[in-house]
């Protein structure tokens, strides 16, 4: 994902003088700054990889069984440092799969121990595809060993799809005289699959106690080590295969031969690398031009135009200019203008014509100085192997149609009305149409999501991005921040992410009931984000609510008890639960029942007398 892939060759020197680092360095200590460490950066630019910095295998290893360094397979090409797995032999030529080598690995080598404490060090790449890592870490000292990243780009195994293809997984190990210590690790779920595209992963060796770990420029863990890592050590890019078996089983399975032979699947690709340390001075207030874009769509039907929605970081006024492209042959572009700062930009690229259904398609993007061309671009980014299809699959999750947004945990609903300023916000359930919300599918189970009583959709206003960030509805819904990714989140209940900034998810305020709706930091478990979301003809019983009626609950809401009045001897008494299940029944021997509610959990329910009428009662 670089822009000199984007550009002939016969300008890469012209280049070159306009590249800017986009440094994703941590705040410095007071007095200080960072300054790059360049026999530790690369940004692989050229034909070769450079033999005064890199060996392209491992030099104090052969590798891990069942796989095994090839000296080769590590290369640079297109701008890019490549580690690609290889087929040596079929595996079903060996005696064990798990343990003879059959499968050549790849790896590269700093040549010197030159990483040592104090050092930032990060690097932008893009797993392979492969039930193999994809890994970047340090070792070749006495006795410690540090992993910023081991990545399993697609297990083979079907079950571990859910977890590892997400998984950031950093770890330290310990050797020689301090043996028989455990390793200690940490993990973190990414927002997207490590195959999926490219990420920046740092390592701030901040001092032989602290370790800190950063996706794209956040910190998101910190290891403090068993033992102080005080030694000089070596940089390693490679890929293994993990044969950790249980019961002959490898637990994430081993790679499968075609996707070993496919070279869009079985290559690590790495950016850069940038390694920086700390020297005295001030880094003043100056930013980085930097561009992105922000989940582009990689399956798409054809159209006359495409919207991606951008990314950036300007440290003055900039243009951004979005190209569509087809089989390395540009299609179409667009430039905008953008002022200093940071944030995200919708950019539309019309076409000449919808795209022919099939492969071969990419998007490419680039920031520059206002009023010059692409030979000055100070950043870029682009996404590869884009397909057209006449229609995406059908692994929609939730149909086209009107439904409730129900709290998991409470049962109550999102609302939105008027006497709220438009503001999402949790009630009771109740038979009006601010309750209810018309889901549009738009593609990649992403949706628009409108109120039914005020005809607004539920966004975050201005596109903020914050934990916090009050959720409420507007006219129209053509941004990005009023439209909604839909993603499984549990057993029947799903998250919804505002698709401006997918980090964070629909949240109910401090879990509280009749809570306030907003936007926090997305993480699988939080109670407060899991949603059902239920069609309204699930309950059909719902438009029979009514008031005045001749039967009436009291208390209501309940604890223990309740009484049903205004009933007649032989009527019989349905308790169900919003689904429109029956919970229990009685039969009334009187004007006047009182009903144990022990059995019922806290949350909605429907008392229904026959013939008579339906209450809404909620169980505390």
């Amino acid at each position: 994902m670089k822009k000199k892939q984007l550009y002939v060759i016969v300008f890469t020197i012209l280049c070159a003088g306009f590249l800017k680092i986009q440094a994703q360095t941590p705040v410095p200590p007071n007095g200080k700054k960072w300054e790059k460490v360049q026999v530790l950066s690369d940004e692989f630019n050229g034909n070769s990889l450079d033999a005064s910095k890199w060996d392209d295998y491992h030099p104090h290893w052969s590798g891990r069984p069942p796989s095994r360094f090839k000296r080769g397979n590590a290369f640079v090409e297109g701008g890019y440092l490549k580690l690609r797995s290889t087929l040596l032999k079929n595996p079903s030529r060996v005696d064990n799969p798990l343990k003879d080598i059959w499968v050549n690995s790849a790896a590269c080598v700093s040549k010197g121990k030159t990483a040592k404490p104090g050092y930032y060090y990060e690097a932008r790449f893009k797993a392979s595809s492969l039930s193999m890592t994809s890994s970047f870490w340090f070792r070749v000292g006495q006795f410690s060993e540090i992993d910023v990243i081991e990545h399993i780009g697609n297990p083979s195994r079907a079950n571990r799809q859910d977890d590892l293809p997400f998984q950031y997984h950093a770890n330290t190990h310990y050797y020689g005289p301090h043996a028989g210590k455990r390793n200690l690790a940490a993990e973190w779920k990414m927002p997207t699959r490590g195959r999926d595209g490219f990420h920046t992963y740092g390592f701030w060796w901040k001092s032989p106690t602290e370790l800190l770990f950063y996706y794209d420029g956040q910190q998101v863990m910190k290891i403090v080590p068993r033992v102080p890592l005080t030694e000089n050590l070596k940089m390693i890019f490679d890929t293994e295969v993990f044969p950790f078996a249980q019961a002959g089983v490898p637990n994430i399975g081993l790679p499968k031969v075609a996707n070993l032979n496919d070279n869009s699947k079985n290559t690590m690709q790495v950016d850069w690398v940038r390694t920086y340390k700390l020297v005295e001075g001030t880094s003043g207030p100056s930013l980085d031009d930097t561009v992105s874009f922000n989940n582009p769509k990689i399956t798409i039907t054809p159209k006359k135009s495409y919207t991606f929605n951008m990314k950036y970081t300007a440290s003055v006024n900039r243009d951004i200019v979005v190209s569509f492209w087809k089989n390395n042959e540009w299609v179409a572009s667009n430039k905008v203008t953008v002022p200093r700062g940071s944030g995200t930009k919708e950019i539309t690229v019309s076409l000449p014509s919808a795209p022919a259904v099939g492969n071969g398609y990419g998007y490419k993007a680039h920031i520059r100085p206002v009023r010059t061309t692409w030979q000055q671009a100070l950043d870029d980014d682009e996404v590869n192997n884009v397909h057209v299809k006449l229609s995406v699959p059908d692994d929609q999750l939730i149909a086209n149609g009107t439904f409730f947004i129900i709290s998991s945990e409470s049962n109550q609903r999102i609302l939105s009305r008027s006497i709220e300023r438009h503001s999402a916000v949790m009630h009771d359930p109740l038979s009006f149409n601010d309750q209810r919300w018309s889901f549009s599918h738009l593609e990649d189970n992403v949706y628009t999501i409108k109120n039914v009583g005020t005809n607004r959709y539920l966004q975050v206003p201005n596109a903020k991005c914050a934990n916090g960030e009050n959720v409420t509805t507007w006219t129209a819904a053509s941004k990005m921040h009023q439209k909604w990714k839909i993603a499984r989140n549990g057993s029947g209940v799903y998250s919804l992410k505002p698709m401006h900034c997918t980090e964070l998810a629909l949240d109910r305020a401090g879990g509280a009931i009749d809570a306030n709706i907003q936007v926090w930091e997305f993480k699988a478990g939080n109670k407060n984000q899991k949603w059902k979301i239920e069609p309204i003809n699930n309950r059909s019983f719902d438009d029979e609510l009514i008031k005045g009626n001749t039967v009436q609950v009291y208390p209501n809401p309940v604890q223990d008890m309740m009484e049903v009045t205004g009933v007649a001897k032989g009527d019989i008494v349905n308790v169900y639960d919003v689904l429109g299940n029956v919970v229990f029944h009685i039969k009334a021997t009187a004007d006047k029942e009182v009903i144990s509610t022990d059995l019922l959990s806290p949350g909605m329910y429907i008392i229904s007398v026959s013939g008579k009428t339906k209450i809404p009662v909620i169980k505390r």
